[in-house]
């Protein structure tokens, strides 16, 4: 069978399926775990469900990212975000760009400054201009290209795991921290969940390459004893 590498989901999850998938990645939520479920995936479905106005979503989304930002892949990210359409997703591609101005100091998201718009655009619309009228601005966005109301984003860290926390329960978080936020970090977390898993299906599953998944299928063989007890 001929390997075509794929970037983008065949859809995002959204719904319960969302929720199961949140608190996977460390959303304190009521609800059962996806197990190991993809991080950008998730961060990008956060985003779609929350910019639809659920700000509960939104305000853990940028809870999350505060604290976990640093173990995203964030070359996928980009694209992901990037292939977005520009219609139907105008305010989640704004709020990226907005994250990426926030990052400055993250050259890895810099390709999403380019959604930076002329103008400031408001989360939801201008319909949401009397709130920052009334509260003013949540001081979080006060420099980017997106106007957030004060008072529309709960900020409440401790809905979210720690890192401490995540790598007891999210195998490719633990394998991110380990050797960096890479698809070969996530190929070895699968591998950890099964080990019988084809080179094609792990490319697939992993998003990431062919020969990559060889490597980690051939370097895991040899770390296997030394991984169980990780």
């Amino acid at each position: 069978m001929t390997f075509k590498r794929t970037i983008i989901p065949e859809f995002y999850p959204s719904g319960d399926e969302l929720t199961s998938c949140l608190i996977g990645i460390g959303f304190r939520l009521f609800g059962k775990p996806v197990q190991n479920p993809n991080i950008e995936d998730t961060l990008v479905a956060a985003s779609i469900e929350g910019l639809k106005g659920d700000w509960r979503v939104q305000s853990l989304l940028v809870d999350w990212l505060k604290v976990h930002a640093d173990k995203v892949l964030a070359d996928r990210l980009v694209n992901l975000v990037l292939n977005l359409d520009q219609k139907e997703f105008k305010h989640v591609r704004i709020f990226w760009a907005a994250f990426a101005q926030i990052r400055h100091h993250d050259i890895r998201f810099k390709k999403l400054l380019s959604l930076v718009s002329s103008r400031r655009i408001g989360i939801a619309g201008e319909n949401r201009s009397f709130l920052i009228q009334r509260n003013g601005e949540d001081s979080r966005f006060a420099k980017t290209c997106l106007r957030v109301p004060s008072k529309l984003l709960r900020h409440r860290p401790e809905d979210i795991l720690t890192p401490a926390e995540l790598v007891q329960v999210h195998p490719s978080y633990r394998f991110r921290v380990l050797i960096g936020p890479t698809h070969r970090a996530d190929m070895f977390a699968q591998m950890e969940l099964n080990q019988n898993v084809s080179t094609y299906a792990l490319a697939k599953q992993c998003y990431g390459s062919y020969r990559t998944a060889m490597a980690v299928k051939r370097d895991y063989a040899v770390l296997a004893k030394r991984l169980e007890s990780l």
